[in-house]
C-alpha cells in the first residue's frame, strides 16, 4: 500500500509537470478541526496532458483506503481526512508545526508552516533522485521549475483569526501564496482564538465519534 504523505505526493506532482515544460495551478484546501486533526484537499488545475502525467504517477501504486481521488473540468483532487494538523507538511522541504495556549476564556492556537531555502546552484545541478522539492529536480533548472508553479493554499480554522502574514479572507479563513522553492526559509502562519467552552465540547464530540 502507498505510504507517501499527502503533501509530499502533490509535491512530487508538480515536479514532474516541470520536466514536460508545463504549466500547472495547485490549490490546497486546508480545514483545521477541534480535534487537532485536519482535512485536505490538493486540486491540480492544467492542460490534460499535464493532469494525465501526473495522475499517472499518482496512481501508479494505488490509493491507500484512506485517501479519495475525484475528477473535475480540467482538474483532479486528492482528498484526505483526519491528518494530524502538526503533521500535515512535514515532509521534505517543508515542516509544520501546531501550538496551543490558554488565556482565560480563550484558547489560542498558532499554525505555521516553514518552506526550506533551495539553493539555484543545487536545483540548476540536480538529474535525477528521490523524495519531493528540489530532489526531483530532474536537471530542470531553479527559474523553470519556479515559474512553471503556482500554489493556492487556503486555511479554515474552528475559531476567529487573530493575525496571520495571508491574506485574510474571513473571520476564520486565510490564503497564502506557497513558494515551492523559495530563496530563503519562509514561513506562513494563522493565529486564531477559540472559546475555551466550544474547545472542550468540541474535543469531546470528537472521541464520542471516533
Amino acid at each position: 500500500m502507498c505510504k507517501k504523505n499527502l503533501i509530499g505526493i502533490g509535491i512530487l506532482a508538480i515536479v514532474l509537470i516541470v520536466l514536460i515544460s508545463g504549466c500547472v495551478e495547485v490549490n490546497i484546501d486546508h480545514k483545521i478541526e477541534r480535534s487537532g486533526n485536519s482535512d485536505i484537499v490538493l486540486t491540480f488545475y492544467g492542460s490534460p496532458m499535464v493532469l494525465d502525467t501526473i495522475k499517472d504517477d499518482l496512481l501508479s501504486e494505488g490509493i491507500p483506503s484512506d485517501v479519495y481521488y475525484q475528477e473535475g473540468t480540467n482538474s483532479f483532487s486528492i482528498i484526505k481526512n483526519e491528518i494530524r494538523t502538526d503533521e500535515v507538511f512535514n515532509t521534505k522541504g517543508f515542516d509544520s508545526k501546531f501550538k496551543k495556549e490558554f488565556k482565560f476564556p480563550y484558547y489560542y492556537y498558532t499554525y505555521s508552516i516553514t518552506a526550506k531555502k533551495v539553493e539555484k546552484e543545487e536545483m540548476d545541478s540536480k538529474k535525477s533522485g528521490k523524495g519531493v522539492a528540489y530532489d526531483l529536480g530532474y536537471n530542470v533548472g531553479y527559474e523553470s521549475a519556479k515559474n512553471s508553479i503556482e500554489v493556492d493554499y487556503r486555511v479554515e480554522v474552528f475559531g476567529e483569526i487573530t493575525k496571520t502574514n495571508g491574506l485574510k479572507m474571513s473571520q476564520n479563513k486565510v490564503k497564502f501564496e506557497l513558494d515551492v522553492f523559495p530563496e530563503k526559509d519562509k514561513t506562513y502562519y494563522v493565529e486564531f482564538k477559540d472559546f475555551f467552552l466550544w474547545s472542550w465540547i468540541g474535543s469531546i464530540l470528537s472521541l464520542i465519534i471516533d
